[in-house]
């Protein structure tokens, strides 16, 4: 599993919305800036799943940031709003 792969898991699972309309949205950011985000790393499974279910924890925190704007830019530039 990459950071990538928990970053679209999570955010899906936040916000409610499929993980490939998320996937979509990353690849489009990733496509104009590479090398913004270290996504790709691969983790070991036990440290998947710590982020994971850390990150779950905060799911309400994340939904919003993301509705006060943290990712609406994404949304708009790739035809996803």
């Amino acid at each position: 599993m990459t950071y990538k792969d928990i970053l679209i898991t999570v955010v899906s699972e936040a916000t409610d919305t499929p993980e490939k309309q998320i996937r979509d949205i990353i690849d489009a950011f990733l496509k104009h800036h590479p090398k913004s985000l270290k996504v790709h790393k691969e983790v070991s499974q036990e440290e998947a799943e710590q982020l994971l279910a850390a990150l779950r924890k905060e799911k309400s925190q994340i939904r919003a940031w993301i509705s006060e704007g943290g990712v609406e830019a994404l949304f708009r530039h790739t035809g996803h709003a």
